[in-house]
């Protein structure tokens, strides 16, 4: 196994694997496997992680056409396997920063807790795809260690985006946010004043939100407008509203902005 890569199944296992003891299956696997018709439509994949052995409980079939893996023989191993070997001490990186993070909230916060970024990834046949990590604790031991894990990887290679080194927490009960952590400070540190914007979503209408999902599906405004039935004048508007609030220069670092805040996922 590369390196890169092995090194971040130790950090898992020192973290996770070492200190569960005993084998507990997810339950509820069959609810996640409904829950995914509620995804936004495009290239993903997702999977339930047992960090008690690193095992899939649940593996969803896109990762066949997101990396050309068979649902039904692939690993957490190889999957790792096709990180480059930057962007493997890259998300070890993030991975140290995430765990650090978690390792000082509140036991009842953990469940409520998503943690986001991006990386690179090939795929069987050697292509790059970049694409966004969302990760949700499902359940812990009676010590408080995650145990089940819900992975969302989605390609986000067609918005063309720079990349984003970042981590951010959303909270998905309406407690604090921490966006855009910089993960190179190595630990993450509650007295350390992390940018703390305004969340993007309470300040779009719904409108604006349906746009900003259209731009990032690579929409011009003349096909936004066809869409929703609306003028291109008016489109354009919107588009200079959206940017002013979130104080952007271009679409393309809008769509990244509201990826890290959780506006498109």
């Amino acid at each position: 196994m590369k390196e890169g890569a092995e090194g971040i199944l130790q950090l898992w296992k020192d973290t996770f694997t070492n200190k569960i003891k005993g084998y507990t299956g997810f339950d509820e696997v069959e609810k996640f496997k409904y829950m995914a018709a509620l995804f936004s439509p495009g290239k993903l994949y997702y999977y339930i992680i047992n960090f008690h052995d690193l095992s899939f409980e649940y593996l969803h079939p896109g990762i066949k056409e997101v990396l050309g893996l068979s649902p039904n023989q692939t690993t957490i191993f190889d999957i790792l396997q096709l990180l480059p070997d930057e962007e493997a001490k890259s998300i070890h990186q993030k991975e140290t920063f995430v765990l650090s993070f978690f390792e000082q909230v509140q036991p009842s916060d953990i469940l409520h807790y998503k943690a986001l970024y991006t990386y690179r990834s090939l795929d069987n046949k050697g292509s790059m795809h970049q694409m966004l990590l969302q990760a949700v604790t499902l359940s812990t031991t009676n010590l408080g260690i995650p145990e089940h894990v819900l992975c969302i990887h989605t390609d986000i290679t067609h918005l063309r985006l720079s990349p984003v080194e970042q981590v951010s927490f959303i909270h998905l009960q309406g407690g604090p946010n921490h966006f855009r952590c910089d993960p190179s400070l190595g630990k993450f540190d509650p007295t350390h004043r992390y940018p703390t914007p305004e969340q993007l979503t309470s300040s779009f209408s719904p409108r604006e939100l349906d746009i900003i999902r259209l731009l990032a599906l690579g929409k011009s405004s003349v096909e936004i407008s066809q869409s929703l039935g609306l003028s291109s004048h008016t489109i354009r508007t919107h588009r200079a509203n959206i940017l002013q609030k979130a104080n952007c220069k271009n679409t393309t670092q809008l769509v990244a902005q509201c990826l890290m805040e959780g506006v498109l996922v």
